[in-house]
């Protein structure tokens, strides 16, 4: 599947290997603001909204570490059909503090992340 330079072209798109499924993930990380934030406790107490594109009999898990644990925890899996236009924006509701976020969206079927919207957030203090 190269051309005669070794180019792989169609690999970078497949959604297997070797026909065999494979897991994919993607990692957020964020403060939720600005940069200098890192010494304030933030607040997700109404979830998020994660937007893909739309891709039938898709699903994805999402997860999140808050300040380097070790281990992630499960926030929910979602699915990427059920709509009329291009994307899909699904609300995953959760509860969670940190000074910073690490989101890892994962899936062995393909997936398109456009975005995450965070409608709210509030600070929580410094300690």
């Amino acid at each position: 599947m190269s051309d005669y330079s070794g180019f792989t072209y169609d690999y970078n798109s497949a959604d297997k290997d070797n026909t065999d499924t494979f897991t994919g993930n993607l990692i957020l990380g964020t403060t939720l603001t600005t940069p200098r934030s890192l010494d304030r406790f933030k607040r997700m107490n109404d979830g998020a909204d994660f937007c893909f594109n739309h891709l039938a009999g898709a699903t994805a898990d999402i997860y999140v570490k808050c300040d380097g644990q070790k281990s992630w925890q499960s926030l929910g899996s979602v699915s990427l059909e059920g709509s009329d236009r291009d994307f899909v924006t699904v609300h995953l509701p959760f509860d969670v503090r940190a000074r910073f976020f690490e989101f890892n969206i994962e899936s062995s079927d393909a997936f398109e992340f456009i975005g995450m919207i965070v409608q709210n957030f509030e600070f929580d203090g410094e300690r």
